[in-house]
């Protein structure tokens, strides 16, 4: 990959009224601008598809009751009443149903996730032949490989590609449009390298540098920022911990689990709360790997739980903004008595209880945590903060330059620690 400069990328964004446009509506911004297409020639616009389609073998035909509907049941696009036609052995062939919906979902400053994806399966499903076309402008992300590599229906096309079709199949129309097709093209572009700048070299790049943050701010793109790398972080590590051969179950969050509420069966996303009730049903030790934004700053973490009937805690290791963060997660709050009531001073007979508690299932070594971070703590050694009266953590500020690689091994040394002792 050539080497992106950011500020040419940025002052280029700058000066493009569609990237301006795009900020208040994220994804209905580039829906609405593919109605515009299909309204403007929906013979056009079906050649667009169809180029992000071919090779995959299918191609799709109107029908004259073909309709375009958007943002409704929660589907981005949907496209009603084509007829599809599959190639095989470079012979056209067409199935037996012609009636197809095709279902197109929209990201843009979002990463894809795997349950809201298998979601939208199920829902379109239940109401006919659906063909689904996933548009997404990041070219890699947690659930990418799950996609193309195991019978996934999504079809992943990226939104460099769209523009190329786009470019090539309305070259010709009136020169009013041609020049806010080639506007939003030029848009395109530029967010396509934006992301491959945010991922080029990514273990050796700074993880939190906030002046790039600040830049970002600027633009109201910083979520996509912090999402995008937030997403490699975590698959990073994945990675990372198979390797190292781990005695635990890894999982990224949110994924998909069944409940059974009145005899039916029903799909819904797994979430933080769902930890402690699944774990009890499937043996052994589980690491859940998660990314978010919270309170304005991306957070990366690691949950490290095994069910134990005398000592039910959730271990967190996260980074929060420039805070690497150990966290104990309580089921019973009365184990955590972090703070005296109406009191802002630390109890240390109850800080040094936690780390002890720690500890115990880590083998944590001060030294080596202090020496990867630049550890001034805000709070007296051993003492910890309280966020919630089941949650409490200690903290130390990332030091400046310190780089995604090294806090990849930092995640893993005491992931594993835990583990160890868990098992």
């Amino acid at each position: 990959m050539a080497y992106i400069k950011l500020d040419e990328i940025l002052r280029n964004l700058k000066a493009n009224p569609i990237f301006r446009m795009s900020l208040g509506s994220k994804e209905l911004f580039h829906s609405n601008f593919l109605e515009f297409l299909w309204d403007l020639d929906k013979s056009k616009f079906m050649e667009v598809i169809n180029d992000t389609l071919l090779p995959n073998g299918k191609e799709i035909v109107l029908k004259p009751e073909s309709v375009f509907d958007r943002e409704k049941e929660n589907f981005d696009i949907c496209i009603h009443h084509l007829e599809i036609i599959i190639k095989k052995n470079g012979e056209q062939g067409k199935q037996t149903k012609d009636l197809y919906d095709l279902i197109i979902e929209n990201k843009v400053k979002s990463i894809p996730r795997k349950d809201q994806l298998e979601e939208y399966e199920e829902k379109a499903k239940e109401k006919g032949n659906p063909v689904f076309l996933l548009l997404s402008l990041v070219t890699d992300f947690p659930c990418k490989t799950d996609l193309v590599a195991y019978n996934s229906p999504w079809i992943v096309i990226h939104y460099d590609k769209l523009k190329e079709a786009i470019e090539e199949h309305y070259k010709d129309v009136d020169e009013h449009n041609l020049k806010y097709i080639t506007d939003y093209c030029h848009f395109i572009e530029q967010m396509h390298n934006l992301q491959d700048y945010m991922i080029q070299d990514f273990d050796n790049q700074v993880y939190y540098d906030k002046e790039v943050l600040d830049e970002y701010k600027k633009l109201r793109i910083h979520d996509l920022y912090i999402k995008l790398r937030g997403s490699m972080f975590i698959t990073r590590l994945k990675e990372k911990l198979e390797k190292d051969g781990i005695g635990a179950t890894i999982h990224i969050l949110p994924f998909n689990i069944q409940d059974n509420k009145n005899g039916k069966n029903k799909t819904r996303s797994f979430k933080y709360d769902d930890i402690r009730p699944w774990s009890k049903k499937n043996d052994g030790v589980h690491v859940f790997l998660d990314c978010t934004i919270q309170q304005g700053s991306g957070m990366i973490a690691a949950y490290v739980y095994k069910h134990r009937t005398n000592c039910d805690y959730i271990y967190e290791v996260a980074i929060q903004g420039n805070q690497y963060r150990h966290g104990i997660n309580s089921h019973d709050e009365s184990d955590i008595t972090l703070l005296k009531p109406n009191s802002s001073k630390h109890d240390k007979e109850e800080a040094q209880k936690l780390t002890k508690l720690w500890n115990a299932v880590s083998n944590y070594d001060p030294s080596f945590f202090e020496s990867i971070h630049d550890c001034k703590p805000t709070y007296p050694e051993n003492h910890y903060n309280k966020y919630a009266p089941e949650y409490v953590y200690k903290y130390v500020v990332l030091k400046e330059k310190e780089k995604v690689a090294e806090l990849i091994e930092a995640f893993a040394k005491d992931i594993n620690s835990i583990i160890k002792k868990l098992n």
